[in-house]
């Protein structure tokens, strides 16, 4: 399953706009959540990494959300003052590129196993690379690999995320 997820969390005033959004795996979204929650330490992202793992149920994940005042810190201050604070807090463009790392690190360090043309089956732990250096586009290998569409092969390279 496949999750659109937020560069710039919402809960930081990320936006619904395509450019702030990815796509991750459950497994990566949770790890992204657990990533930055320890880096940042904001309740509402150890709540996601919690709630997205299954280390916590549905009923604690809404009593804890339900309880957690940080939405109306937020909602409560000038449009202005809340961009201070954020870029001041999570230190602007430094988060999104630390975020971005981040993203790249967890999609290009899963292993996958790739079927060649020839049909060779081989073991890849960075897809990325592998990519570049046979000539193959790196999104469309990536959707491939998810398996979550009808396209089968990229330039007749195969497989899954294993």
């Amino acid at each position: 399953m496949i999750h659109k997820h937020h560069i710039i969390p919402k809960h930081i005033g990320g936006t619904d706009d395509p450019s702030n959004l990815i796509e991750l795996t459950v497994e990566e979204h949770a790890e992204a959540h657990r990533i930055l929650f320890e880096q940042y330490r904001r309740k509402e992202d150890e709540l996601a990494w919690k709630g997205l793992s299954g280390i916590i149920g549905k009923e604690e994940l809404v009593r804890e959300l339900s309880s957690h005042s940080s939405k109306n810190y937020w909602n409560n201050i000038s449009e202005e003052e809340y961009h201070q604070r954020q870029n001041n807090a999570f230190g602007g463009n430094k988060f999104n590129r630390d975020y971005l790392k981040l993203r790249n690190t967890l999609l290009c360090s899963k292993t996958a196993e790739i079927i060649t043309p020839k049909g060779e089956k081989l073991i890849i732990k960075n897809v990325k690379k592998f990519c570049e250096d046979n000539n193959i586009n790196y999104q469309n290998m990536k959707t491939v690999l998810r398996g979550n569409t009808n396209r089968k092969t990229c330039r007749g390279f195969g497989g899954r995320y294993i």
